[in-house]
Formats: C-alpha cells, sequence, structure tokens
C-alpha cells in the first residue's frame, strides 16, 4: 500500500458529504456521532477507496516523480479557529483549476461559525425555529 495521505484526508473529510451536481451532497457514512471509532471506520474506508483506485490504475502510486504532476497542497484555514476549510493542489503556477458544480456547494455547505461543521438537517430546523419565533415575536410587538 503507497502513501497517499493528502488523498486519504480529503476523501476522510468529504465521506459526510460527497458532492455530487445530481443529487446534492451525499453522505457516505450517515453516523450520528463522531467518536474516535467512527473517524477511525472513515479513514479505513478512504483508504481502502484510494488503495482501489491506485490498483487500478486511476491514480498513480507514489515513488515515480517523473510521471506524477507538479503539484503543492494548500491548506486554507479560518483566521479565527485556524481549523481547515479547504485543501487544494495547484499546478506549478500556483493555480488551482475546480468544477463550480462541485466546489461551491461544499464549501457553502460549512456552518460560517467555528466548529464549521457542514450544515444539516438539524442545522435547518432550529434555524427555522429561531426565524418562527422570532417573526412570531415581532408579530406581537406590533
Amino acid at each position: 500500500m503507497t502513501s497517499q495521505r493528502p488523498a486519504v484526508q480529503c476523501l476522510f473529510d468529504n465521506l459526510a458529504a460527497l458532492p455530487s451536481t445530481e443529487y446534492g451532497p451525499i453522505n457516505l457514512l450517515p453516523f450520528a456521532l463522531e467518536t474516535e471509532q467512527t473517524r477511525a471506520m472513515k479513514w479505513q474506508v478512504a483508504a481502502a477507496i484510494i488503495n482501489l483506485l491506485e490498483d487500478n490504475g486511476f491514480l498513480k502510486p507514489e515513488g515515480r516523480p517523473e510521471e506524477l504532476l507538479v503539484n503543492r497542497p494548500v491548506e486554507i484555514a479560518c483566521a479565527k479557529c485556524r481549523k481547515t476549510l479547504v485543501q487544494i493542489d495547484t499546478d506549478e503556477h500556483g493555480r488551482s483549476y475546480v468544477t463550480p458544480e462541485l466546489f461551491i456547494p461544499s464549501v457553502s455547505g460549512l456552518n460560517p461559525e467555528c466548529e464549521h461543521k457542514r450544515i444539516g438537517l438539524d442545522d435547518l430546523r432550529q434555524h427555522m425555529e429561531r426565524e418562527f419565533y422570532r417573526q412570531d415575536e415581532e408579530l406581537e410587538e406590533q
């Protein structure tokens, strides 16, 4: 097994919301709580997917730099909490090319409040309840 840590990390970070232009975010491993055991399982699943892609020729294993594209991973992190929001590879000119249909929903699905967890149905329900009560209070004041 070759070490493809950046690719495994990317899969690990996105298993809870794999971007799909047809279906929106797909939750491959829908765990209610994140524990050491669920994190370990997510890491093993991500590593297994990368190994499958390597073994079938879709990714080039490390150790053959002459065949690999020049890239430099760059992390975009929150200025407040320093948590990585996005990790992306750049080309030799420092540019990254993304598919907007995949990239924008994956970034816009993050909660802007620190910890930056993906916004889920419970978050939407809580937001709707807060808005309902706020509007209800405004009506009572009038």
